[in-house]
């Protein structure tokens, strides 16, 4: 996997993050130095913090790429959390609430500061090995609308865009997801909490399969075609020399063996 990726989260200092969340517990204050901690520093892109506490705004957490601003409302987000944990607990005994609930939000900072980071990428801020990726951050962070569209037609452009964009299934949230998983279960392997890396993994075999499991082949793909922008996914550079690890991590196409791996969670990207 490319270095910047190996490096940008250190799992010693994510359980540092995890054990302020335990001690100290869950505030804005320890909301402020976890993201503190993990934010990257670009000074051609710095990130601003915005952390409240109300209950009264969607979503709980979001990054805005124009304002440069990650967004967290932290009752709104709390409220959130244990209300997707409780099935969890229900059918898992051995699972206990502190620790789901301590890497739920753990999960949710990390995510959006993905969202940064494939921002990041597609402005070339930063370096990245796979051109296909660093177009697909940019064309999809924002749709692209010809002068010549017919202003109908653009009308339901957009209205679609953004109904898309907030599926689970669409790129930027799909890779947004597997990347905090990935590390989750790291820190769970080096906490040696078995229970916990079981369901991380799971989390993260259910946020591979998007793109895979229907009728395209990679999220990517489905992403540009469901945003009806095919003529921007052809024109994508799809002869790169990428590792498979890599193709199934960033939702490329594969071939149909590992596709079948896959859809079997038998396909491990750690």
């Amino acid at each position: 996997m490319f270095q910047i990726f190996e490096s940008k989260y250190n799992v010693n200092k994510l359980f540092k993050c995890l054990e302020n969340l335990r001690k100290k517990g869950y505030s804005n204050d320890v909301i402020d130095q976890i993201l503190n901690t993990i934010v990257p520093n670009n000074k051609n892109y710095p990130i601003k913090l915005n952390i409240e506490n109300r209950n009264d705004v969607m979503p709980p957490a979001s990054f805005d790429y124009t304002s440069k601003t990650i967004n967290i409302f932290s009752e709104n987000l709390e409220n959130y959390i244990l209300k997707i944990i409780n099935p969890t607990l229900k059918i898992n005994s051995n699972m206990k609430k502190e620790d789901l609930f301590n890497n739920f939000v753990l999960h949710t900072l990390i995510h959006e500061v993905e969202h940064v980071y494939q921002h990041l990428i597609g402005n070339k801020y930063i370096e990245f090995p796979y051109q296909i990726i660093v177009e697909a951050y940019k064309d999809l962070t924002e749709l692209k609308i010809s002068k010549d569209t017919n202003p109908i037609y653009a009308l339901m452009m957009i209205k679609n865009y953004f109904k898309q964009i907030n599926k689970h299934g669409f790129l930027l949230e799909r890779n947004a997801n597997v990347e905090s998983y990935d590390i989750l279960y790291k820190v769970a392997k080096y906490e040696n909490n078995s229970e916990l890396q079981k369901f991380i993994k799971m989390q993260e075999n259910t946020y591979l399969k998007y793109g895979y499991n229907g009728f395209y082949n990679g999220a990517i793909e489905e992403s540009y075609k469901k945003t009806w922008q095919k003529s921007l996914y052809n024109a994508l550079p799809k002869d790169e020399d990428i590792p498979i690890e890599d193709r199934v991590r960033y939702g490329l196409s594969i071939d149909k063996d590992t596709k079948e791996k896959v859809l079997k969670n038998k396909f491990n990207i750690n």
